[in-house]
């Protein structure tokens, strides 16, 4: 049987209240749950353009925070907010790139194949992502493998 819980923001400063939420949903996400959180005072349609998209554009435009820990030590854990699963997958080949580069600052070209990548998030303490279903206006917490197989699918959307 599963436990749902809900937390409920009521706060008018959007930037605030989002900080405030994916701190939380770090913590929570950790637990044996699974987790959906849901915005209630501040106004989540105008981020999300719930009035005047198509579904189509709604699914291509989901909110995505990647949930990420580098070392054991907590004090590395840290996200990164993207408004679409294309970004946020982009975003960690950029960090996984920003790496490479900082490895390697003499080399002007850095190739690398879905194996490094695979093995960079692999290497991470943690690294988790949280979606954002316009269905049921809610985050949705998605684990490594997941991100793994999102990477690759955005990777060969990109070589095509």
């Amino acid at each position: 049987m599963a436990t749902y819980f809900k937390v409920f923001v009521n706060h008018s400063d959007y930037v605030a209240a989002h900080q405030l939420l994916s701190s939380f949903i770090y913590f929570v996400c950790r637990l044996p749950f699974r987790c959906f959180f849901e915005a209630s005072s501040f106004n989540v349609g105008s981020r999300f353009s719930f009035g005047s998209s198509s579904t189509s554009k709604l699914m291509a435009n989901k909110h995505t925070i990647v949930l990420m820990q580098t070392s054991q030590s907590r004090a590395t854990r840290t996200f990164m907010d993207y408004d679409s699963i294309s970004q946020a997958m982009d975003g960690i080949c950029g960090l996984y790139e920003r790496k490479l580069k900082e490895l390697n600052p003499a080399t002007r070209n850095i190739t690398y194949d879905i194996a490094d990548l695979y093995n960079f998030i692999d290497g991470l303490a943690d690294m988790s992502a949280l979606v954002y279903d316009h269905t049921i206006q809610a985050f949705l917490p998605y684990d490594r493998q997941w991100i793994k197989q999102k990477v690759f699918q955005h990777l060969k959307k990109l070589a095509h």
